[in-house]
């Protein structure tokens, strides 16, 4: 009869070991699973990735393109603002000689009306 207890205390530590053997089983397949999940995933976001790619480098493109216009027009639009900056200074040193001109043209006429006059009434 004490033979029977010890080997009920032995049947008894064998079904936990099953009953412990069990749950790990159950979250070795838990880990699995999610691990398979987790791959699943990866792969599916991998293929996004791989389909937007060309997008990506297609608009990269297309923006270094328009970088460089954008510095060829910046590039042009500061020549063109020398080229007016030039233009007015040109402008009003012409405007000076214009004025100078007139002034030494306007002392002249009077000259020589005045030398006109002096050989009219000399006459």
């Amino acid at each position: 009869s004490g033979g029977g207890a010890a080997q009920g205390a032995g049947l008894l530590s064998q079904t936990a070991v099953y009953a412990m053997y069990h749950d790990a089983e159950a979250l070795v397949r838990e880990e699995r699973a999610r691990a398979d999940a987790a791959e699943a995933q990866l792969s599916r976001l991998a293929d996004r990735v791989q389909a937007a790619l060309p997008v990506y480098q297609e608009r990269s493109s297309r923006l270094d393109s328009v970088l460089e216009a954008n510095a060829a027009l910046s590039q042009r639009a500061a020549e063109a603002a020398r080229q007016v900056e030039a233009t007015k200074r040109e402008a009003a040193r012409l405007r000076v000689e214009a004025t100078v001109l007139r002034s030494l043209a306007d002392e002249q006429t009077s000259a020589l009306a005045e030398a006109l006059g002096e050989a009219g009434a000399g006459g």
